[in-house]
């Protein structure tokens, strides 16, 4: 068995961040109190995405969940308090950080954006990956570039920074493009 094997060096580097990142005092208590609180009750709530493939998703009826970051998830958990019994919470976008804040979810796995914002609110563990906000349009469109896309249908999921990237283009934008998210529509 290879110790240094990827997933087994990105697991180990995650477990680590997970109790680095509790940096501050507020945060170390926090993540103390999370700790305490798996041991306490011996389960660890595990917030997983419900349609965020491959990092994480659900199968079937909201029964099973997998991706790359369940299992990120999954391995700190046995990890840190091997007895806990794993159970798990569907998440979406726009519950995710307050879920973990308030403590309805021990760990948030999924995708989620890092930033200093959010890290003032949350302890986030190594970055796994990174991403950017893209747009998808047909081939033959001819649309190059965000100013193109005067006066089209644009649509992003609730919650997400691509949401938030929309409304700071059509804040500075003259354009007539209608956004559409999940459940929000707003004129540009």
């Amino acid at each position: 068995m290879n110790p240094f094997h990827p997933l087994r060096t990105v697991a180990a580097a995650l477990a680590l961040g997970a109790l680095t990142a509790l940096g501050s005092p507020a945060m170390a208590q926090a993540g103390n109190d999370t700790l305490a609180k798996i041991r306490s009750s011996g389960k660890a709530v595990i917030g997983v995405r419900e349609a965020s493939p491959p990092m994480a998703y659900a199968l079937g009826a909201n029964t099973n969940f997998t991706g790359y970051h369940v299992e990120l998830c999954e391995r700190i958990i046995r990890k840190l308090v091997p007895q806990a019994r794993l159970e798990y919470f569907a998440m979406t976008p726009q519950n995710t950080m307050p879920l973990v804040q308030n403590g309805t979810v021990d760990i948030g796995c999924g995708p989620a954006t890092n930033n200093l914002t959010r890290q003032q609110q949350l302890a986030f563990a190594v970055t796994t990956y990174l991403s950017q906000v893209r747009m998808a349009v047909r081939a033959d469109s001819g649309i190059t570039d965000w100013k193109q896309l005067d006066g089209k249908t644009v649509s992003a999921t609730t919650g997400t920074t691509a949401v938030q990237l929309l409304r700071r283009l059509s804040a500075t934008s003259t354009s007539r493009s209608t956004w559409r998210s999940r459940r929000t529509t707003w004129r540009a």
